[in-house]
């Protein structure tokens, strides 16, 4: 170990395999998990989470269609869907005909609590793109 900062920094166990940051990476919010976030998941919708995190572009944006998510995700239609729609309704994705956009996770004092659901009607619209004005 060596010292930086009066802290004591591990070596890596495989120095030849330091991750380096590619050409195409896409990175996870570490709020994710230290906000709680990922507690109020259920297996499907963190694996779909993931998916369309590691997938999508600079802004978030991906565009596989469903039936391949399904595929390389092992999920069938129906858990597939209700993963996607619960993501919309807890407002950490928005899609719209077979394109879909990891949403930035809102500032801390907005971050999830138990009782941040059920939505408000009008927050359920604007989850799914719909304006109530």
């Amino acid at each position: 170990m060596s010292r930086i900062s009066g802290l004591m920094k591990p070596k890596p166990i495989r120095p030849d395999r330091i991750r380096t940051i590619p050409k195409s990476f896409s990175w996870l919010d570490h709020r994710f998990i230290t906000s709680g976030y990922i507690s109020l998941l259920s297996k499907e919708e963190i694996l779909l989470y993931y998916f369309l995190t590691t997938v999508g572009d600079r802004n978030g944006i991906s565009y596989y269609h469903q039936d391949t998510i399904c595929r390389l995700l092992k999920l069938d239609l129906t858990s597939f869907t209700k993963a996607r729609d619960d993501l919309v309704f807890k407002d950490l994705i928005a899609c719209r005909r077979g394109m879909y956009q990891v949403l930035s996770l809102p500032e801390e004092d907005n971050s999830p609590r138990e009782t941040s659901y059920p939505m408000k009607m009008n927050q359920i619209f604007k989850s799914i793109g719909i304006s109530n004005t």
